[in-house]
């Protein structure tokens, strides 16, 4: 069991420029990938982005990306930053989605662990992915899962009953490295 929680779930989003569909869609809890209509694309640009504030700085675990079952290529090349600015991109990269240029050896579902802190999840296309000679982003849903308060381990599938009253991100990494000190200490 993991202590795990969305916090990305309808939550305002934003990006280099909307193509068909609204970024918004990424974040409406949809994972049935297989029709595009349910998936947002951005126009081509460079640079092109797609971004989701959630709301707060959190402590972040991993973010979930789920991308279209119909169209392959536009998967490879993707960078996913954790971040509190709105620059592009302002902080350190968290993950590179990375496989063949027609999108072969990236997953459908694919999970980057980036584990830190910030209030903005950006996603970055680095490779030209498109005809156009421009990059853009084309997925179904981004998932971005924090530690749940009291949750510890490695893993997350540890939790504590505890009433802390800590609800800060600081608080709650703090609350998780301590419990996971202890319990090395008891093994």
């Amino acid at each position: 069991m993991h202590f795990l929680e969305n916090v990305a779930r309808k939550k305002a989003t934003s990006s280099s420029g909307d193509k068909n569909f609204p970024s918004s869609f990424a974040i409406y809890g949809n994972t049935d990938a297989s029709t595009y209509q349910v998936c947002i694309d951005t126009v081509p640009s460079n640079p092109n982005w797609w971004r989701v504030d959630l709301n707060d700085t959190v402590l972040i675990r991993e973010v979930t990306i789920y991308f279209r079952l119909d169209y392959r290529p536009r998967r490879n090349g993707i960078q996913v930053y954790v971040t509190n600015s709105t620059d592009t991109p302002s902080c350190d990269n968290c993950y590179n989605v990375t496989g063949e240029s027609d999108g072969s050896g990236v997953a459908d579902v694919t999970r980057a662990p980036c584990s830190g802190t910030g209030r903005y999840i950006l996603l970055y296309p680095t490779v030209n992915n498109t005809d156009d000679s421009l990059p853009l982003l084309d997925f179904c849903e981004v998932e971005v899962d924090v530690y749940s308060l009291g949750a510890f381990g490695s893993d997350s599938d540890n939790y504590c009953n505890c009433d802390t009253g800590t609800t800060s991100p600081v608080s709650q990494w703090n609350l998780y490295v301590r419990m996971s000190w202890q319990q090395l200490q008891h093994q």
